[in-house]
């Protein structure tokens, strides 16, 4: 970072921190090594295949760079702040337009929730199936509304019957002893 000219030392103990604590990396302890993970190096993979520069530090040290002339050389702050928007504006529309090759890089990695969980029920917001998710609390997720519901009763032989809870218009389950007992509700 230093060489860079990116952050001051105490912003850089601060950036370590937080890619630890979102686990990019690890950091190894008896060599003091951070270690990128398989999310840190997918981030950066997806992040390269669509804009190599967002992984790269020049940008930042050019604007950094640009910050340290309106205090040294009487830049105008009103041009760095603008220059600098319209950069990272164009880059979040490249971003967003070709966000799905980031995809491409976790699905070799990580297996995507489609082939986890099984349908059951369907959503009632979206009418569209949810997947169950089986895990330590047991969850159903729509991937149309970006939403994921703890099931709150037990999950042992239930299936889907077609009828709607008349609260929150989920699909209702059929339960080992009990019809007709809605799964979101309690």
């Amino acid at each position: 970072m230093e060489s860079f000219n990116i952050g001051t030392d105490a912003s850089m103990a601060t950036h370590i921190e937080n890619i630890i604590d979102r686990e990019y990396v690890v950091l190894e302890k008896s060599s003091r090594v951070l270690v990128c993970t398989d999310l840190g190096n997918s981030l950066i993979n997806g992040y390269y295949k669509i804009d190599s520069s967002l992984v790269q530090p020049q940008v930042r040290g050019e604007i950094e760079s640009n910050c340290m002339k309106i205090r040294k050389e009487g830049y105008k702050k009103e041009d760095i702040v603008r220059n600098a928007l319209n950069i990272f504006r164009d880059k979040f529309i490249n971003f967003t337009k070709n966000i799905n090759r980031i995809d491409e890089i976790f699905d070799k990695i990580y297996t995507p929730l489609a082939n986890v969980g099984k349908r059951l029920s369907s959503c009632g917001f979206c009418n569209r199936f949810m997947l169950l998710i089986e895990q330590k609390v047991p969850i159903l997720n729509c991937v149309e509304c970006n939403k994921d519901y703890k099931l709150i009763r037990n999950i042992e032989n239930i299936r889907t019957n077609n009828y709607k809870c008349l609260i929150c218009k989920f699909e209702t389950i059929s339960f080992k002893f009990n019809d007709k007992e809605c799964i979101i509700c309690p």
